[in-house]
């Protein structure tokens, strides 16, 4: 067998490739940590049911953690790894789309929220 330097980890992926990829994690997760909590406050502002909507999408972010690798793993072992960013990249666009859609906007001037959000009706317009 061929002797592996030490730059080398597995399949080519060299040590400074992995504490980028490691920062990136930390600052999306730092960045969904500290935005989830004021958004849910921001939706459920004057309802009482903080707590609850809280609980609500951390069951949901859990699921979805648990799917998406036994989902990407399942991709991975019938079509490849290129599916499986396919499909990864997919979903985030569907999630985006929805997102931007669905969620309202409860922080801007009414002429900011109609230009950076329009609603779907505006949308189906101009499609």
């Amino acid at each position: 067998m061929p002797k592996v330097s030490e730059e080398r980890l597995i399949r080519g992926i060299r040590r400074w490739d992995l504490v980028a990829i490691a920062i990136n994690g930390i600052i999306g997760a730092g960045i969904f940590g500290a935005l989830t909590p004021l958004i849910v406050a921001d939706l459920m502002r004057g309802t009482g049911r903080y707590n609850l909507a809280l609980g609500a999408v951390a069951t949901v972010q859990g699921i979805g953690a648990s799917l998406s690798g036994l989902s990407a793993g399942l991709i991975v072992d019938h079509f490849g790894y290129g599916i499986a960013f396919l499909t990864s990249g997919a979903v985030a666009g569907i999630a985006l789309v929805f997102l931007l859609l669905v969620m309202p906007e409860t922080s801007l001037s009414g002429a900011c929220k109609a230009w950076l959000f329009p609603s779907a009706a505006a949308w189906l317009k101009i499609f």
